[in-house]
């Protein structure tokens, strides 16, 4: 035997050694993947959160790191926080009194960070929406994010104190990685009970919404979990953004239907006609829309179509850029010294349609663009402007838009 024959068999005996020693730690950590995932504070979850929802694994998603670092993550939006009761808050006569449901939550999205400069997904070059580069100017510190900047029980001590018995929220899952993002809603639920109306966002890389096959599977993740599917509709922030009656829509309202969900719409320019197709199609899935786009509309479709809900929460439009990207501090003064002049604005807009159909429309917030959003001083400040624009409507109404519409679409 030569030496050069020698030699490519040592090097064959190490790459079959190594080949080995590979299969073995792949084993073990298939073994161990379970006792990986679990997440304290989530009971017996046993979801793999590197799942793929094409029944396959991203080689990159699938690794050890990534799987902890969700669960890392997820851990970090759920430390327990405490809640110190605060006394009842009193308002004004003329303010509206009763229990009030905010229709419109968005809950902060999980870090995505792994603790890498290329941990964080790549947009692949896709363009944004029409107000990307706003959310994109938005410091690092004021964007919202669980377990970063915020945390799941700082937002519910926020409605708790600000005085909300409930809201609609929407929790962000994506589909390259599910699992984590749904087992925050769980967990939501399982924490605060109520409070936390849990409403599946369902978002792709591109567009804010997933094929129904994909919605399908999401929801089989956790069964019977979420109450309604949205946010999804018009975004500011994708580049592909389909009307209500495309096919994409249709297959994901199938779902819901199937499920016996309430779909959230963001109706974009020019949507209402396309909204009505879909309301049609759907007549037996209630549907809430809300948007400065579809209110001159809003009377019509309703007219049309009993399956359609409303949320005005664009009743301080004036100052809202301020509201979505700008300082706190010059929103509470702009919100304060302009007070009268909104509420006026705002029955304006809405005060005969609630009137003409007291039975579909209902307060929202629309928390979402800026950490501050969050701050209980800033959940009282709407509160208060909420309770007062409901109070100086028709009193056999105000119960209605205070939270007998929205628990009648629970129901």
């Amino acid at each position: 035997m030569t030496c050069e024959d020698r030699s490519s068999r040592r090097r064959l005996g190490i790459y079959l050694a190594l080949l080995v020693l590979a299969v073995l730690v792949l084993t073990a950590c298939a073994s161990d993947s379970d006792d990986e995932l679990e997440v304290p504070g989530t009971p017996g979850t046993g979801l793999d959160y590197a799942l793929r929802l094409d029944g396959g694994k991203n080689d990159e998603d699938s690794s050890a790191h990534f799987r902890a670092a969700w669960a890392r993550n997820l851990e970090a939006a759920l430390e327990p926080s405490e809640c110190p009761e605060v006394n009842p808050i009193e308002y004004p006569n003329g303010y509206y009194a009763g229990p009030l449901i905010d229709t419109h939550l968005h809950m902060p999205q999980l870090s995505d960070n792994f603790g890498g400069e290329d941990d964080s997904p790549d947009s692949g070059g896709v363009e944004g929406g029409r107000e990307s580069e706003k959310y994109d100017a938005i410091s690092e510190y004021e964007i919202p994010l669980l377990g970063v900047t915020t945390t799941l029980d700082e937002i519910a001590c926020t409605l708790k104190q600000e005085g909300s018995t409930t809201a609609f929220t929407f929790f962000p899952v994506f589909e390259n990685a599910p699992a984590a993002l749904i087992d925050l809603a769980y967990n939501a639920v399982d924490r605060h009970g109520s409070l936390f109306v849990p409403f599946i966002q369902s978002s792709a890389s591109e567009s804010a919404t997933v094929e129904a096959a994909v919605l399908e599977q999401m929801l089989s993740l956790r069964p019977d979990l979420f109450v309604g599917l949205g946010e999804i509709g018009e975004s500011p922030t994708e580049p592909l953004n389909y009307p209500p009656d495309d096919p994409i829509y249709v297959g994901d309202f199938e779902v819901a239907r199937a499920h016996e969900m309430v779909v959230y719409f963001h109706t974009g320019e020019g949507d209402h006609e396309a909204m009505d197709r879909a309301l049609k199609m759907f007549p037996d899935l209630n549907f809430v829309v809300h948007a400065d786009f579809v209110r001159p509309h809003i009377g019509d479709l309703m007219a049309d179509n009993p399956n359609i809900y409303f949320t005005f929460n664009d009743i301080f439009e004036a100052i809202i850029p301020k509201f979505r990207f700008g300082d706190k501090q010059d929103f509470i003064d702009a919100m304060e010294q302009e007070w009268e002049q909104l509420i006026d604005q705002g029955l304006d807009h809405y005060e005969d349609l609630i009137n003409t159909y007291p039975d579909r429309f209902m307060w929202g917030t629309d928390r979402a663009d800026i950490v501050w959003n969050y701050d209980v001083d800033i959940g009282q400040l709407l509160v208060r402007f909420g309770r007062d624009f409901i109070g100086r409507l028709d009193p056999a109404v105000q119960d209605k838009v205070g939270h007998l519409n929205a628990e009648g679409l629970l129901r």
